[in-house]
């Protein structure tokens, strides 16, 4: 009698651990797939369309490191224009010759946003 018993609650043990797992996963594709769901927005290079020059300057600021003595270089393709936006791709190089690309996008309200892919 005592064993059926350690048994029965081994099983409901277990039971419950289970359905807690597949909640707890539940949850957090509900989280990924939601449609409100709060994504990070992308960072803000400019409140106004940049020339290309511009771009690259701006991205060689922020993508050097002061403490590191490390400049960067960058170079930006012409405008892309998309029918609700427009998008430039950059190449930023650094002297150790390790590139890294970033897009920069135009929104419909002409700010330039950083993505990072």
């Amino acid at each position: 009698m005592l064993a059926a018993a350690a048994i029965a609650a081994v099983g409901l043990t277990a039971l419950v651990a289970a359905q807690g797992a597949r909640e707890a996963g539940d949850a957090s594709l509900d989280r990924k797939s939601a449609p409100g769901a709060e994504r990070p927005r992308p960072p803000v290079l400019s409140s106004h369309p940049l020339s290309a020059r511009a771009a690259e300057r701006r991205l060689e600021a922020r993508f050097t490191s002061p403490r590191d003595d490390d400049s960067a270089g960058a170079r930006c393709s012409a405008l892309r224009p998309r029918p609700a936006h427009a998008i430039r791709r950059c190449r930023i190089r650094y002297p150790g010759g390790t590139e890294r690309t970033v897009i920069v996008l135009t929104n419909p309200q002409g700010h330039e946003l950083l993505i990072e892919p």
